[in-house]
């Protein structure tokens, strides 16, 4: 059976369902959104991991409409428009979080066109790294330290 991949910011930018510019947003916790940048249905950053205010400035100099939705929208909704005014539009509270539907006709595409996904290639994508990864390599490096 062929696998087809499809990214959780693919699927949120289509459930938006705007031309425009849509920026999906996951929340990442510790502050930060995972997020991408599409226009017209096409992919326009790579994923990014990334505080609200860096997104902002980032999306600011578009001087256009960005339509934004997912869950870490919400938490930082104020933030952004404090920044980009009327230049942040939000999709509906009843669509923000709609995947499935939009994973489905992405994964429905994909396989008219044959594009398949290699079962080895199917790994999450990891932005950063976790919270324990990091204390371990600090703690480590913090021990490397006080061998001297």
């Amino acid at each position: 059976m062929p696998l087809i991949g499809i990214s959780s910011t693919d699927a949120l930018a289509r459930a938006a369902g705007q031309a425009g510019y849509v920026c999906p947003m996951l929340d990442a916790r510790r502050d930060q959104v995972y997020t991408a940048l599409y226009k017209g249905g096409e992919r326009l950053w790579p994923d990014l991991a990334i505080a609200p205010t860096e997104l902002a400035e980032r999306l600011a100099e578009l001087e256009e409409p960005v339509y934004c939705l997912g869950d870490g929208f919400a938490p930082y909704e104020e933030e952004l428009r404090q920044r980009l005014g009327q230049q942040l539009q939000a999709i509906p509270p009843e669509r923000r979080l709609v995947m499935a539907p939009a994973a489905a006709m992405l994964a429905l595409e994909k396989y008219a066109k044959q594009e398949f996904t290699p079962v080895e290639a199917l790994l999450p994508v990891y932005l950063r790294l976790s919270e324990a990864e990091e204390k371990r390599l600090a703690a480590e490096a913090a021990a490397k330290g006080g061998e001297a």
